[in-house]
């Protein structure tokens, strides 16, 4: 795989350098920014639930739901996630990641954000898809170093005994946070099981942003401003069935 590996980072470093010249919108609004952290790797499945709102914010799986929670509004049947007791917006997803771990990126890709023109941290959430081409290349250096330095493993499987129980977990995944709660009883079976995923955490704040973004472009043709807020939408890359063409617009012109 080694070689494949080498061509697959720097065909990375390429599609990075190349999305980097995009032209981008300038919406650029203030957002708390959630995502793992830690203290020697770019974090995925280990880690502290980190804020770009306050850098004493350092909280546990555990705690998750003592800080965030999902609500359902009367506009739609989908969830959302809000930071509480404030019940505010925040964004999960690759900038917030990058916001939070630049420095923990391996040497060619944390080279390469210095390289780039952009001011970090980022708040343009258009330039997602420069964190997301920075973070393959990330992905690239580690699966580089997992090959150079493998000697086998064992065991490859760990045995354990069912027993009652309750357990959290957090990871990342490409679209950001998403926190994990399973309860299980002594036959192994699940009693509960409670999933909050990154879409449902950047509903509100996708919001937010359209609000934002809507007085700067309602001088223009409708189907040009149906586009552009599609654009903003897909930067947070949710979930919802057919997101990048599911939006349909209706302008209500008052006299």
């Amino acid at each position: 795989l080694r070689e494949d590996l080498k061509w697959g980072l720097e065909a990375a470093v390429e599609v990075t350098r190349w999305v980097a010249e995009f032209e981008y919108s300038e919406l650029e609004t203030a957002c708390e920014m959630v995502a793992l952290t830690h203290d020697n790797e770019y974090p995925m499945n280990e880690g502290r639930i980190a804020s770009t709102a306050s850098p004493s914010f350092q909280i546990s799986a555990s705690e998750f739901e003592q800080h965030f929670a999902e609500r359902q509004v009367p506009h739609s049947t989908a969830l959302q996630a809000v930071r509480i007791p404030q019940e505010t917006a925040y964004y999960v997803g690759p900038l917030a990641r990058l916001n939070l771990n630049r420095d923990k990126l391996f040497p060619v890709a944390r080279q390469l954000s210095e390289q780039l023109g952009i001011v970090w941290p980022c708040f343009n959430r258009f330039k997602s898809i420069v964190a997301r081409s920075l973070e393959v290349v990330h992905a690239f250096e580690e699966a580089l170093q997992i090959v150079n330095d493998y000697r086998g493993c064992s065991p490859n499987r760990i045995r354990y005994d069912y027993r009652d129980g309750q357990g959290t977990w957090v990871t990342e995944a490409p679209r950001g946070l998403i926190y994990h709660r399973y309860g299980v009883n002594a036959a192994g079976e699940i009693t509960a099981a409670k999933i909050v995923p990154p879409t449902s955490q950047n509903q509100l704040q996708i919001e937010s942003d359209l609000r934002e973004l809507l007085p700067s472009i309602l001088g223009q043709e409708e189907a040009r401003i149906a586009r552009d807020c599609e654009n903003l939408i897909r930067t947070y890359d949710p979930c919802i069935s057919c997101s990048t063409h599911f939006l349909r617009l209706k302008l209500e012109h008052c006299e």
